[in-house]
């Protein structure tokens, strides 16, 4: 499990997005550090004296904090939307099937499984933690009881691997790294690859028949506003991936990071080193930093 692309993808995004924030925040604690240095030793009027320019600091502070606040703003509002869908679900439970309480039993997930009231077929992995999954009655009836075993390992595979907590993640820091838009395309590797390992979990244990099936009747979950930021399902983005791996029976390659993303990321990348380096220099530059290393 922890070889899969979604996982390697998922660790990569994790690994950029650390070394940013450690970088970023180096910068501004650099550039606070200065500014509040000079303040307290010459007054406000440090800040423009002597051809000294404020301007590119606030600039690279600005955009830390723009991004800081999208960042929060986005973990909010899947906060916000994880707790609506687990107040709809828990609305819509039913009492357990006797088919799908075996199925529950047979795939080790007793007690993980919520059946709730509606003719379309889905299914979801949701909640931070614990997680559960939602199961449908109309995916119940629609499927046979080896469908219905491999739609509930495919499942088991996002709740062994926290993805709902993972889908947190990106989506909280993707936009709080909005100047990097190659992030983006590592997300949407990490969704398409968590959907092809938990399939072939599915596909290891009950066949390419039975996941076939289910497959056909289950391509994406209901149109509920709160679904999409807060559960662990996979989209359209996924499906022809899915189905490529189901032919041919391997993991197909991953499509390369656009050479769009790349440049923006690279524009992003200068824009905020350039404005990092212009308001160093715009107080004095290294010997800034030594002077308040010094204390002097």
């Amino acid at each position: 499990m922890n070889r899969s692309r979604g996982n390697r993808a998922f660790t990569t995004f994790l690994a950029v997005c650390f070394a940013t924030f450690v970088a970023l925040g180096f910068g501004a604690c650099i550039l606070i550090c200065i500014v509040a240095f000079r303040v307290h030793r010459q007054g406000f009027g440090a800040l423009t004296a002597g051809g000294n320019d404020v301007r590119p600091a606030l600039v690279f502070l600005a955009l830390v904090a723009a991004g800081a606040l999208a960042g929060l703003w986005s973990l909010r509002t899947q906060w916000l939307a994880t707790r609506r869908l687990t107040r709809r679900v828990e609305a819509l439970s039913i009492p357990m099937r006797p088919d799908l309480a075996h199925g529950c039993e047979r795939c080790g997930l007793a007690g993980r499984v919520d059946l709730v009231e509606a003719a379309e077929p889905f299914s979801f992995t949701y909640g931070i933690v614990p997680s559960r999954i939602a199961v449908s009655r109309g995916l119940v009836e629609a499927m046979s009881a080896s469908e219905l075993d491999a739609v509930l390992e495919h499942e088991h595979y996002h709740l062994r691997n926290r993805d709902p907590l993972k889908v947190l993640l990106t989506r909280s820091l993707t936009p709080a790294l909005f100047f990097l838009p190659a992030l983006r395309e590592f997300r949407t590797r990490y969704v398409t690859g968590r959907e092809l390992a938990a399939d072939r979990r599915a596909l290891r244990r009950h066949g390419q028949r039975s996941l076939a099936g289910a497959l056909y009747k289950v391509v994406a979950g209901p149109t509920w506003v709160e679904l999409a930021p807060a559960a662990a399902i996979g989209g359209g983005d996924a499906l022809d991936a899915r189905v490529t791996q189901l032919e041919t029976g391997s993991e197909p390659s991953a499509p390369p990071l656009s050479r769009r993303a790349m440049i923006l990321s690279g524009v992003g990348t200068a824009a905020l080193l350039s404005s990092f380096l212009a308001s160093l220099y715009a107080f004095g530059g290294p010997s800034a930093l030594a002077r308040l290393c010094g204390g002097s």
